[in-house]
């Protein structure tokens, strides 16, 4: 028999919610290297969820979904940098050979979404997701006052 999760609007869930928040942010796995410019997309990625939905496969994944957006990111500078078109080693103007590498690391980022089921979904064909959507709502604004607790604290200790 599972285990049944704590209403979101129960103080069980809001002290959960206190508590996951006070873990602070789930890291990857020790064996997933991930590199500084993409931890702040993985930060994101894991905060968009409560910090028990979290697997150690779905943490390794979302390493590579971060990998995989700040990849975007540096050939998306690299691109406006270069323009549309280059000229090619015979010197030919062609289409830059960064759009379809960005195509590709597009095409990447939502099969990682995907394997996540973090995608955008069509209202009302995917059931309904209140219940998990109210008890991460819960856990930010407990992360957040965690943080501005934090905050006040510092000025606190000498």
């Amino acid at each position: 028999m599972a285990t049944r999760q704590p209403r979101s609007d129960s103080a069980t869930a809001a002290l959960k919610a206190a508590k996951n928040a006070a873990l602070g942010d789930k890291m990857p796995p020790d064996h997933v290297q991930i590199s500084e410019a993409a931890m702040p997309d993985y930060r994101a990625i894991v905060r968009a969820r409560a910090r028990d939905e979290w697997s150690e496969m779905d943490l390794i994944v979302a390493s590579q979904l971060a990998e995989c957006v700040a990849r975007q990111r540096e050939h998306d500078a690299l691109l406006l940098a270069e323009g549309d078109v280059v000229e090619n080693a015979k010197g030919t103007r062609v289409c830059n050979p960064r759009i379809s590498i960005l195509e590709q690391l597009a095409r990447r980022q939502m099969a990682y979404m995907r394997s996540l089921q973090m995608g955008g979904r069509v209202p009302g064909t995917a059931g309904d997701k209140r219940v998990k959507q109210q008890g991460r709502a819960l856990e930010r604004q407990a992360r957040a006052a965690h943080e501005e607790a934090a905050e006040e604290n510092d000025g606190l200790l000498a």
